[in-house]
């Protein structure tokens, strides 16, 4: 039977341990809340067209004068499927990795790392693999009934503090990268918000065995969406990249907490600890 401390030490013990799992909960919440309002600010603008000067804009069917209608090749400078690699290091697969799944995206926002598993790849697939602030990553298989695909996660410096080594996506996902932090910032709101809706899931398909895949080469070559000019994008990029960079804190935050709740949990138990 295994030996517990007194019920009071217990208590206690709990109490702490609370106060972490509350403050984690705490900033769970504020990353939802920075997530809305720069959702609300995307549908404002480019939704329902009440950008900065749309009281002076001419619409050129249906779009504002100066915006266009592109495909997402269009706008992303380069993709490339993740990987995976493998359990053990040796041979060529020397390179150590992290490797975030489709599956581990929402976790992952709200800074539970545990599930990104550390991989060794070799070293000439890995290089043009990792993940750099403002990639963003694209899931293209995976989804299952209750999940569909084409869950996104924008890269951040802050973000990827969180692993000690290189992080890379899964081969089920695509690594995009954008010529200007700008142009990541709008298409990843851009997907999110149109995910929701519903428009870019035309391009889900359900396999046999009712895995979830995407029709990838369609989307980027027949999905056509508004893109609005530079300035514009310059605009939104520098009133939601503080939002983005703030969620990316409080996940790190939410990361250090788990590790200390978790490193304080047997030593309170153990009476190592005093309280």
């Amino acid at each position: 039977m295994t030996n517990l401390p007194p019920l009071d030490v217990q208590k206690t013990a709990g109490g702490i341990l609370s106060a972490y799992d509350d403050l984690i909960e705490n900033n769970r919440r504020r990353i939802a809340l920075l997530e809305e309002a720069a959702r609300l600010l995307y549908r404002e603008w480019f939704v329902h067209f009440r950008f900065p000067g749309h009281e002076h804009s001419k619409f050129i069917d249906g779009l504002p004068e100066g915006w266009q209608r592109i495909s997402p090749s269009q706008l992303i400078g380069h993709h490339i499927g993740g990987g995976w690699g493998s359990d053990d290091q040796g041979g060529k697969a020397s390179e150590p990795a992290f490797v975030i799944r489709g599956t581990d995206i929402p976790r992952v926002e709200d800074g539970e790392i545990d599930s990104v598993s550390l991989r060794f790849h070799a070293a000439a697939t890995l290089k043009s693999r990792i993940l750099l602030p403002y990639d963003v990553i694209f899931e293209v298989s995976g989804g299952s009934s209750s999940q569909p695909v084409a869950r996104t996660l924008l890269m951040t410096e802050e973000r990827l503090r969180m692993w000690n080594e290189h992080v890379i996506c899964a081969s089920f996902c695509k690594r995009f990268s954008f010529s200007s932090s700008d142009d990541a910032l709008y298409f990843y709101f851009h997907v999110r918000e149109h995910r929701d809706r519903g428009d870019i899931l035309v391009y889900q398909k359900e396999s046999a065995s009712s895995l979830k895949n995407f029709n990838f080469e369609g989307f980027m070559g027949s999905y056509f969406f508004a893109l609005p000019p530079v300035s514009l994008r310059r605009l939104f990029g520098e009133m939601v990249d503080p939002f983005v960079r703030q969620q990316s804190v409080l996940a790190v935050q939410n990361q250090k907490l788990a590790q200390a709740r978790d490193l304080l949990l047997p030593r309170l138990m153990s009476g190592e600890l005093t309280v």
